[in-house]
C-alpha cells in the first residue's frame, strides 16, 4: 500500500479517462476476486498491496493478476480501484472461494553488515505468512550485445568497490527513501563475519550528472551466505544516509507461473560491452537491453535480454501502460548468466517483504 494511498482519489480520477481504450487493450478480467470473498472492492485492493509488500503469500497468485498479463502489480489494485469508482461496470460472474493467503508462515534470516568497514553488525528474521557456482554473470544471447544508454530509469545506482578488484562495479535500484536493492554477490565477501567495504553509491540525474549517496548498511540472506552457489537466495539491499525519493521510479511486482514469453528488460552499469571496457567510476554507461521470459521456476526466472559482468544486482522489469501513463514494474533481480539465457531472482512474497516491508533498515 505504501507511498500509492497517497493522493489515491487523485489517482481514480486520472485513471478513469479513456477507460474503454485501456480495458480493451488491458483485457481486466472482473472474474479474478483477490481476497476470495465474492465481490470486488477496494478491500481487494489492499490484498494487493498487502501481498506486493510482503505481508501476505496469496495462495494462487493468478487471483491477484486481474489484468491477465501474468504480472501481479500495481497496474491491477488501480484496475480494482476503478472498478470499485463504478468505471469498469462490470461485477463478478461467479464467486471464487481462494483464501488470499496459505495457512504456512514462511521465515527467512539476514546479516547485517556495515558497509564502509565490513564489520558484522546484527542478525534479524522475516515471516510471511502465506502459502551454480560456475555459471557466469557476463551472458549475451544470440550473436552480438544489443544495447542502447537508457535516459529513463534514474533509479538505477552504481555500486562501486575498489577492495573486490581494480575497476569493479555493480548494480542496484532503489525501492525506498533509503533503500537499494541488489544480488547478494555484489555485496558478500564470501566471509560470514564480513562483506565488502563500498566506496561509493552513484545515481545520475537528468542530465547524467553521478551523484554520491553514502553506503550504510548491507543486508544478506542467511541461506546465501551458507551456500553462495544457490542462486535463489541471491539477493540483498543497501541502505544509504541519504534521501532518495525524487530516483524512486520503480514500482516492484510478482510474475506469475504462466509468465513465459513476457517482454522485459534489464538495465545496469556492465564494466564492458565486449569491446569497450568502462573504468570510470563517474561516467553514465548505463545499458538498457529487451527480451523476454523464458521460464519461471519458484525461486528464480530465466531471460533472453542480454547482460555482462557489472549488470548483476540490476532490476528485470516490464513496463506496463494506463491512460497513457507509464509504469515501470520490476519483477526480478540479475544474478546470473548462461550461454543461452540468464538467471534472476523472483520477486516473490518472501523478497517483497525484505525489499518493501522490512522494518529492520537502518541508516
Amino acid at each position: 500500500m505504501k507511498k500509492f494511498l497517497t493522493g489515491l482519489l487523485a489517482s481514480i480520477v486520472t485513471l478513469t479517462t479513456a477507460v474503454a481504450g485501456v480495458t480493451s487493450a488491458v483485457g481486466y478480467n472482473p472474474n479474478k476476486d483477490p481476497n476470495g470473498d465474492g465481490v470486488i472492492t477496494v478491500a481487494d485492493a489492499t490484498c494487493i498491496y498487502q501481498c506486493l509488500g510482503g505481508k501476505y503469500k496469496p495462495l494462487d497468485l493468478t487471483q491477484l493478476d486481474v489484468d491477465d498479463n501474468a504480472v501481479v502489480s500495481d497496474v491491477d489494485a488501480m484496475y480494482i480501484l476503478m472498478h470499485d469508482a463504478g468505471v469498469l461496470s462490470t461485477s463478478l460472474t461467479e464467486t471464487d472461494s481462494m483464501n488470499a493467503v496459505s495457512a504456512s508462515q514462511i521465515t527467512r534470516s539476514y546479516s547485517v553488515y556495515n558497509a564502509k568497514t565490513g564489520a558484522y553488525k546484527r542478525e534479524y528474521s522475516l515471516s510471511v505468512t502465506g502459502s551454480d557456482s560456475t555459471v557466469s554473470t557476463n551472458s549475451i544471447i544470440g550473436d552480438s550485445y544489443d544495447y542502447e544508454k537508457n535516459y529513463e530509469n534514474r533509479g538505477t545506482a552504481k555500486i562501486i568497490c575498489s577492495e573486490h578488484g581494480a575497476g569493479y562495479r555493480g548494480t542496484g535500484f532503489v525501492v525506498d527513501k533509503h533503500t537499494i536493492a541488489t544480488a547478494a554477490h555484489v555485496v558478500y565477501n564470501g566471509n560470514r563475519h564480513g562483506s565488502w567495504k563500498f566506496d561509493n553509491i552513484l545515481l545520475f540525474d537528468a542530465d547524467e550528472n553521478p551523484v554520491s549517496f553514502t553506503p550504510v548498511e548491507c543486508h544478506i540472506p542467511n541461506l546465501y551466505m551458507s551456500n553462495t552457489s544457490n542462486k535463489d537466495y541471491d539477493y540483498a539491499l543497501i541502505t544509504v544516509k541519504e534521501d532518495l525519493s525524487k530516483y524512486m521510479s520503480f514500482n516492484l511486482g510478482m510474475i506469475t507461473d504462466e509468465a513465459a514469453r513476457i517482454s522485459i528488460q534489464t538495465v545496469g552499469f556492465p564494466g564492458s560491452n565486449g569491446e569497450t571496457t568502462y573504468n570510470d567510476y563517474s561516467t553514465h554507461k548505463e545499458m538498457l537491453t529487451e527480451g523476454s521470459v523464458i521460464s519461471v521456476d519458484d525461486k528464480v526466472f530465466y531471460h533472453s535480454a542480454d547482460t555482462l559482468g557489472g549488470n548483476s544486482g540490476g532490476p528485470v522489469f516490464l513496463t506496463e501502460e494506463v491512460n497513457g501513463k507509464m509504469y515501470n514494474t520490476v519483477v526480478g533481480i540479475h544474478v546470473a548468466g548462461a550461454s543461452t539465457q540468464n538467471i534472476s531472482v523472483r520477486l516473490t512474497p518472501e523478497v517483497l517483504k525484505f525489499l518493501a516491508g522490512n522494518t529492520n533498515i537502518q541508516y
